[in-house]
């Protein structure tokens, strides 16, 4: 899980920085506010990966339990 969030917090920042070209337009307490908005959505994306995984693992435990 935690490479997943690395990830993702990865795959944000660069999205946000690079590809809509915010790179040098912030200064550092201007950045410090994308910090909760980049820890929520990491917070409920792994929240959404726990729910799949402990559902998949339930489908599959039942279906080797048979």
């Amino acid at each position: 899980m935690a490479l997943n969030s690395y990830l993702l917090q990865t795959l944000i920042c660069t999205t946000i920085f690079y590809r809509f070209g915010f790179f040098v337009q912030f200064g550092r307490l201007a950045l410090l506010s994308f910090v909760p908005l980049i820890w929520f959505i990491n917070i409920i994306f792994a929240m959404l990966v726990e729910i799949f995984y402990a559902r998949a693992d339930r489908v599959v435990m039942a279906l080797f339990n048979q």
